[in-house]
């Protein structure tokens, strides 16, 4: 069964799969009577669900391949799986005449898309795959919040710190958080973006533990100049109050001796 690419609200997406189903089922069943007219696919807009059902013949019934098409199965409110909760139809055992979507609709199931590069090697970057972390190469997470048909602006302040020493070229590629092969076929719409690069020196008594962050501020030249004097001045001070302690102390020591040598004096 072929769904045409395009962005569908949930009303126009159900039309289309009834339109689907018959053109398929024609292709294996050319003597098939079935017709959309016998597909009731409807939209609850109070609960958010999606139903389908069959009506005017008999012995038909229909199992949904969520498990093959898990992207589909999102936009109808349905999980990847494929059982009797996804059977509907008009006679036999194990098929319910309607069948009622368990989850909300979501029909623009893409809700970011992820700039990467396989030129840069992060330090920090890492992303969970199939309950693991792996090194990751996203530059940056782009949510989609507009609507569709509309140009999506992100501007993001964010800085990585990347272990290339050079770099000759730069890769970029887009993926989104739906597809396992991390591409993203834009229909040949533009994209442009803009990367700085800053180039830093690491110091190597710290074991490379600096982190990129605002500059720390410089002290202006008059300021440490005014500093030097300052220190100049109470060196001078601190050499001469001790040029005049030990003054002080020869002259006690000899006034001390003057008195010893009166005392010992003939009398």
């Amino acid at each position: 069964m072929l769904i045409p690419i395009g962005n569908y609200n949930i009303n126009q997406l159900q039309t289309q799969l009834a339109t689907s189903l018959i053109a398929d089922i024609l292709i294996y069943r050319p003597s098939s009577t079935l017709t959309t007219a016998n597909l009731v696919f409807t939209y609850n807009a109070s609960t958010g669900l999606t139903t389908q059902s069959i009506t005017g013949v008999t012995t038909t019934q229909i199992q949904f391949n969520f498990a093959a098409s898990f992207v589909l199965g999102i936009m109808l409110g349905f999980p990847a799986i494929n059982s009797s909760a996804t059977a509907f139809g008009t006679g036999g055992t194990g098929y319910a005449g309607t069948l009622t979507s368990p989850n909300k609709v979501m029909v623009n199931p893409i809700t970011s898309v992820y700039l990467r590069s396989e030129n840069l090697k992060f330090q920090s970057n890492y992303e969970a795959i199939v309950q693991t972390y792996n090194n990751s190469d996203i530059i940056a997470k782009v949510p989609i919040t507009t609507l569709p048909n509309s140009i999506v602006y992100y501007r993001n302040d964010i800085k990585y710190l990347i272990s290339n020493k050079m770099l000759p070229s730069l890769n970029l590629y887009w993926s989104d958080n739906l597809s396992t092969l991390y591409t993203l076929d834009l229909q040949g719409v533009n994209w442009g973006v803009m990367v700085q690069i800053d180039e830093v020196m690491m110091k190597p008594t710290n074991a490379y533990q600096d982190t990129i962050g605002h500059p720390v501020a410089t002290i202006p030249k008059e300021l440490v100049a005014e500093r030097d004097r300052l220190m100049e001045d109470l060196i001078a001070k601190k050499d001469k109050l001790e040029r005049e302690i030990e003054m002080k102390r020869a002259a006690n020591q000899m006034e001390v001796k003057q008195i010893e040598n009166k005392n010992l004096a003939p009398q």
